[in-house]
């Protein structure tokens, strides 16, 4: 089972790997037309992500970052109501395990997004990680709401990577919302490739289509390592 890759990956992070996981199934070629029109779709985004990479190198520049900072913020309440709503689902189990995040959630404080900009982002950093516990994360995926979740690091990545940028400098915004824009799609066309191989990998037994699976297993998790790396190292501008 390939794994996803991590949410804190930067631009150049999910530019490397998507460039990598094309040349793998240029290596490995499989007859299978949807898979081929997901490879497709991911070298024209992962082409455009090459180039806002390379625009942002060149020039400096901050993007709207409250603009940002309000879709962070309507993600955590997103998040936050759903799992509150499936607390009052009759489905037992499925109410039972929406206590369990919710009361994280409630330690932490439902109204997060009305504090300073430093605190919150401290405060969603030790949400994070709490909600990372192993029975926590099997109460997000009983309960389908990783998935928001997911989401809520993205955007929280996103802003805090453009506050980085408006700090530094006031120009060049729409270089950078766009190479945030497109290094978000790059990583959603990325997950439906994965999804995909691991789900035809596991009804057919074809030798070819276990071979990719592996290689792009070996790819995902050589990133995620160095992504990881980097955090610890005290780098997670994730730019």
């Amino acid at each position: 089972m390939i794994e996803q890759l991590f949410s804190r990956a930067n631009s150049a992070e999910v530019n490397e790997t998507a460039t990598h996981v094309i040349d793998a199934t240029k290596q490995i070629k499989i007859n299978d037309e949807l898979l081929n029109a997901l490879i497709s779709n991911l070298k024209k985004v992962n082409q455009q992500l090459t180039k806002s990479n390379e625009l942002k190198q060149s020039k400096d520049g901050t993007p709207d970052v409250w603009d940002l900072e309000t879709l962070r913020d309507r993600g955590l309440k997103a998040f936050f109501n759903v799992v509150k709503g499936g607390t009052y689902r009759l489905n037992d189990k499925f109410a039972e395990q929406s206590v369990k995040i919710y009361e994280v959630i409630e330690r932490h404080g439902i109204n997060m997004h009305q504090l300073p900009n430093k605190k919150q982002t401290a405060t969603m950093n030790s949400l994070f990680n709490d909600l990372n516990q192993r029975e926590l994360v099997e109460a997000l995926q009983a309960t389908n709401t990783q998935i928001l979740l997911n989401e809520i690091k993205i955007a929280n990545q996103d802003f805090l990577s453009a506050f980085d940028e408006h700090n530094k400098d006031k120009s060049g915004r729409e270089q950078v919302i766009l190479l945030i824009a497109t290094r978000t799609d790059v990583r959603k066309r990325l997950e439906q490739i994965i999804d995909y191989v691991n789900t035809v990998s596991n009804i057919l037994s074809k030798t070819e289509i276990k071979k990719l699976q592996t290689k792009l297993g070996e790819i995902i998790s050589k990133s995620n390592k160095d992504i990881k790396a980097r955090i610890e190292q005290g780098d997670d501008a994730g730019k």
